[in-house]
């Protein structure tokens, strides 16, 4: 559909709230930028090492994009507790390490890993008496940003990140 430049304003201003249902009536009124926000999750636990957990998903629709960057931000809270119970030895130290994979899925469901990082924690009671009342305990924020330059599409594509605890262990026994 072509239009005049001097309709172009008009005709974009009426449909600028209506989705498109042809691409070519998207790309007569391309966007400059959008803001999209992830759906996020609640608290998220693991218990053992290998566990993997799914987690804040953001659908991005690049239709009308000609040359589209995606740049996507995470950020959590993470809090490592080891709280002994009355029947074990406390412990003396404790490790965590959590690997994030940011993850794409374009409308053809093929899940392609853009990016990973890795959180590692060491917790450790250096000089003191452990006594069965005392924990170990941490909280760190971890966040990290990727910039993508996608194939433009017809449709959507779905980000999420994946998190997997590559290890979590008690005075070095994996648990």
């Amino acid at each position: 559909m072509n239009k005049k430049d001097g309709d172009r304003s008009k005709y974009c201003d009426r449909v600028k709230n209506k989705r498109c249902a042809k691409r070519d009536l998207r790309r007569s009124c391309p966007k400059k930028a959008f803001i999209e926000c992830g759906v996020p999750s609640g608290a998220i636990s693991f218990l053992n090492t290998g566990q993997t957990i799914n987690t804040s998903l953001v659908t991005v629709d690049i239709s009308s994009f000609i040359k589209p960057a995606v740049d996507i931000h995470f950020s959590n809270e993470i809090e490592v507790i080891l709280q002994p119970d009355d029947s074990v030895t406390p412990p003396e130290t404790a490790e965590v390490e959590l690997q994030y994979d940011l993850v794409c899925r374009p409308d053809d469901g093929i899940n392609t890993i853009v990016g990973s990082w890795t959180y590692k924690r060491l917790l450790t009671v250096n000089d003191l008496t452990p006594t069965d009342a005392q924990r170990l305990k941490t909280s760190d924020t971890f966040s990290f940003n990727k910039c993508l330059f996608p194939e433009p599409s017809k449709g959507c594509i779905e980000y999420f990140v994946t998190i997997t605890a590559v290890t979590i262990s008690v005075n070095n026994e994996i648990v």
